[in-house]
């Protein structure tokens, strides 16, 4: 991802590529988003630099793609990252077997008029990171969270990130 100051200006941008996470073990991190999130890795890959090692792991959970940046200079991401899920039930389920406790309370089984049509759980990586599940409603959420399939764990909903817990 272009710096902010190296690279185009914000007009010039089309699409994002994917969301980066600074983590402190990119391992760690990447075994943690595969076995509890059902990421796949694309590439781990070391980057030179002058007196330490950059460690960059790209995944991809359906269409998006998520870089786990392993840099001693970097800063904690503040950024929250929301995955989409076809099953919030069956997904709080599964991380709860995968022992991550949630952040915030247990989904309602109920659609909430307030949430815009979705249920949303919050929980945190290992590094700390905020993430949060959520579930569309029939007719709220991008066409392509309405996809059938069997999958649990669906994308990234690049709408939904925001800066800050």
């Amino acid at each position: 991802m272009p710096s902010a100051t190296s690279g185009p200006s914000a007009e010039g941008v089309r699409a994002v590529d994917g969301v980066a996470l600074a983590v402190a073990d990119a391992g760690r991190a990447a075994e943690f988003y595969k076995r509890v999130l059902f990421f796949e890795t694309i590439s781990d890959r070391e980057l030179p630099t002058a007196g330490s090692r950059v460690r960059i792991v790209r995944m991809r959970l359906g269409d998006d793609v998520l870089e786990l940046v392993q840099d001693p200079s970097a800063g904690r991401s503040s950024r929250r990252v929301t995955i989409v899920v076809n099953d919030l039930d069956q997904a709080y389920l599964w991380l709860r077997r995968q022992g991550v406790r949630p952040a915030s309370p247990a989904p309602r089984p109920d659609w909430n008029p307030e949430t815009d049509g979705m249920r949303m759980v919050a929980f945190n990586d290992l590094d700390g990171h905020a993430l949060a599940l959520v579930q569309f409603s029939t007719d709220s959420g991008a066409a392509r969270w309405r996809r059938p399939t069997d999958r649990v764990f669906l994308g990234i909903d690049q709408a939904a990130i925001n800066n800050g817990p």
